[in-house]
């Protein structure tokens, strides 16, 4: 007699395949190059379109960075 829920967690305790480490690290690339073009166009454009001052500008800027820790 086989205990089923003992296989399904060796079955899911494997090191991850050959093929899907490339294919999470472009997808974590994506993410952060998102997250960084995002951290930079927010406050420009706050500043170019809707004429925001300084103060507003690296508020944005702080509340962007704010956000992720």
């Amino acid at each position: 007699m086989t205990d089923e829920g003992s296989q399904v967690d060796a079955e899911q305790s494997r090191p991850m395949s050959g093929a899907a480490l490339p294919a999470l690290m472009a997808a974590q690339a994506v993410s952060v190059t998102g997250t960084q073009i995002t951290a930079l166009a927010l406050p420009t454009l706050a500043i170019l379109v809707l004429h925001a001052g300084p103060l507003a500008a690296s508020l944005l800027f702080a509340l962007e960075y704010g956000s992720r820790g």
